[in-house]
């Protein structure tokens, strides 16, 4: 039986006070020009800062070709758990601009950050209001605004990657604010906080399964507060195009917890399947095809027939 929707009763209402909290946060956006052998030739690479939910400075990278006569395609992403950023100079490259960030507590953005230390998962987790899950949503959405406001603002196509953990943080942030023509996540994590009890062996969920056998009285209430952090929650109401790839062998984000996911969309999308996912085996160079869909998507535009 594939799982579908079990929104909390306040769901819509939980993440409509926190967009209107959101959107009093002025960004204040800072960027740098960095003198970097990273970008290609002829590219400009940025150091970005922007404020975030609870005033938190989330830093990224803008990389960029600098001729305005011509707006190229903008993709977004972040990163995968307990990671950060890594530059895509193959995209700019490709003829997209790129922004990406780290998310709170992660990486470059883990200052004024404080993680619980069972796990980053696991921070403020006794409520939705106060997980740090909510912040990194918002961190999401922020960076979405951002990349709108770097010029040029108009004629620009925004497709917005996240594999993994970012996948998650990507498709919850698109349901909520969406303006990209493309949303392309491979492994979306979080999916089913119950199966992932069972199925899950790294990660973000083995975290919390090891927090539960020390805390087992606390699963009621956790399980309830990830429900306002599940994908297949927002899946329903997401409209963009969606292309989703998922490992048939995973131990992180097993696919059983994101086929449902995609079960659960309406709106026009394709599932991809290979072979692995958050492995070292050489099957993963597989997943180098549905990087260069993103890219594809960004440059050219989603086909007439995708999803149909």
């Amino acid at each position: 039986m594939i799982p579908t929707t079990n929104r909390p009763p306040d769901f819509h209402a939980f993440w409509q006070d926190t967009l209107q909290k959101l959107w009093a946060i002025d960004p204040m956006l800072e960027r740098q020009v960095l003198q970097s052998q990273t970008a290609p030739s002829g590219m400009v690479l940025e150091r970005v800062r922007f404020r975030s939910w609870n005033g938190v400075t989330i830093r990224g990278y803008h990389m960029y070709h600098p001729d305005p006569s011509t707006p190229r395609p903008l993709i977004v992403h972040s990163h995968g758990y307990n990671s950060q950023y890594t530059m895509k100079p193959e995209w700019v490259a490709g003829g997209a601009d790129v922004l990406g960030i780290d998310i709170r507590g992660f990486g470059r953005s883990h200052q004024g950050v404080e993680r619980s230390p069972l796990g980053w998962v696991l921070t403020h987790c006794h409520s939705p209001e106060q997980s740090i899950l909510r912040g990194a949503v918002c961190d999401q959405i922020q960076a979405i605004r951002v990349g709108l406001s770097i010029p040029p603002t108009q004629g620009r196509r925004l497709v917005h990657w996240g594999y993994s953990f970012g996948g998650g943080l990507a498709m919850m942030a698109e349901t909520l604010y969406s303006h990209a023509e493309a949303l392309v996540v491979g492994v979306p994590t979080f999916g089913w906080p119950l199966g992932r009890q069972l199925l899950v062996r790294q990660g973000s969920g083995e975290e919390i399964n090891r927090y539960l056998v020390q805390q087992p009285e606390a699963e009621e209430d956790l399980m309830m507060v990830l429900r306002y952090f599940d994908p297949i929650n927002f899946a329903p109401d997401l409209k963009l195009p969606v292309l989703m790839g998922y490992g048939e062998e995973d131990d992180v984000v097993p696919a059983e917890t994101v086929l449902p996911i995609a079960a659960n969309l309406t709106c026009r999308h394709e599932v991809e399947r290979y072979p692995v996912s958050h492995t070292d085996r050489p099957e993963e160079i597989e997943w180098n095809k549905f990087r260069a869909k993103c890219l594809h998507f960004a440059v050219h535009g989603v086909p007439d027939t995708f999803g149909r």
